[in-house]
């Protein structure tokens, strides 16, 4: 009986130890997924700041068009 117990608590360890081990490199994989995440996120409004500032630089030159515009008329005239 003393035997058994003994081998039954070391093998008990060991598959403790091992699911530790995998439980470990699944939180550093966590991690590392968590900070490529962060990092999409941050190219990702970084787009969205850039495509807002072009939309805006588009409609500054359409109004700066339609101003010029307006100016030759009323050279001409």
């Amino acid at each position: 009986m003393g035997i058994s117990n003994g081998i039954e608590k070391e093998i008990s360890a060991l598959q403790s130890e091992t699911a530790t081990k995998v439980l470990a490199r699944q939180l550093i994989r966590l991690r590392q997924q968590l900070a490529n995440l962060q990092g999409s996120r941050a190219q990702m409004r970084g787009i969205a700041t850039h495509t807002l500032a072009i939309s805006a630089q588009s409609s500054v030159a359409a109004g700066m068009k339609g101003a010029s515009k307006a100016m030759t008329a009323m050279n001409k005239v």
